[in-house]
């Protein structure tokens, strides 16, 4: 018999531990919560967005082993959740699945009109279970790449690059809003995150915006990663893609607690895997990307 209980507060080193064991499998990858427990600790207590971890995530428990957990992290302003899971231990796969996700239901906010996988395409136990229950809307492939100071190779020459100001806000406004209309993070969200370690670098052309990138550095995890980046389409093919991929590289690995940067593309986007693979990106995973809207008529939602 299967318990499926609400974490409670007590219980963040427990799933910590439990999500990076699993993770480390690639047939068993789940989502971005990343494969190392501190930084999955870290992520429980202080990243999991506008729904504490205490709220958002269910365990399933046989006995008093724990077998299975799941959660959400949740985007309430643009009704959006990434779920992070199921991650199972069990011959019982399937069933552990179903149950977790049904109360991972009721504890998802009605305000979350659809929910994001992110699952290794080697994890097939996973992406069959979503496709035979009506968990799957829409299907895309995402190719994860990293840098690290060995591996990067680029010497290209970086100019008309500069941080973000208040002059630009509204022009970066509207690049970001087109190319990524509906995202984790909106235009007036990355404004609102920039400090030291999260920036956006913008290329000039005749003194407007023609491309920009945001990037977040965590030192204390030894990690960064490429969050977003768009040139205009009127100005494409002219090198700003690379310059601006060089100069926001370059500024991440100089920060002298950083390992490696990883980034996510789509998978049919080759011309953009073949520039990130120019200056030294090399394939880590690929991931299925499965969006699924929700409905109450389709779902018991609280």
């Amino acid at each position: 018999m299967f318990t499926i209980v609400k974490a409670d507060s007590s219980k963040a080193k427990e799933i910590a531990i439990f999500i990076a064991n699993e993770n480390r499998i690639t047939s068993n990858y789940c989502g971005y919560c990343g494969e190392e427990e501190h930084e999955i600790l870290h992520s429980l207590i202080e990243d999991v967005s506008d729904v504490p971890y205490n709220e958002s995530f269910a365990l399933a428990y046989e006995d008093d082993l724990l077998v299975g957990v799941i959660g959400f992290d949740a985007d309430l302003e643009n009704g959006n959740a990434e779920i992070w899971g199921p991650f199972i231990r069990h011959s019982e796969h399937q069933q552990i699945t179903k149950q977790l996700l049904e109360f991972l239901l009721q504890l998802i906010p009605q305000r979350i009109n659809t929910v994001h996988f992110f699952i290794s395409t080697e994890n097939t136990n996973q992406r069959e279970f979503l496709l035979h229950n009506d968990f799957m809307d829409q299907e895309s492939k995402h190719t994860i790449l990293t840098v690290n100071k060995e591996s990067l190779t680029t010497t290209n020459l970086v100019k008309n690059i500069k941080e973000l100001t208040e002059n630009d806000k509204d022009v970066f406004k509207n690049l970001h809003d087109t190319h990524f209309p509906s995202t984790y993070y909106n235009s007036q969200q990355i404004i609102e995150r920039i400090n030291e370690f999260h920036k956006v670098f913008v290329y000039e052309t005749e003194n407007e915006v023609s491309g920009y990138i945001y990037v977040e550095i965590q030192p204390e995890f030894a990690e960064g990663s490429i969050e977003f980046f768009a040139v205009d389409e009127n100005h494409r093919g002219k090198g700003i893609g690379v310059q601006l991929l060089t100069y926001a590289v370059k500024w991440m690995l100089s920060n002298p607690h950083l390992r490696r940067i990883d980034l996510c593309v789509n998978h049919e986007n080759k011309q953009a895997i073949n520039l990130y693979q120019r200056i030294g990106f090399v394939i880590q995973k690929e991931l299925f990307h499965i969006k699924k809207q929700l409905s109450a008529e389709t779902y018991s939602r609280k």
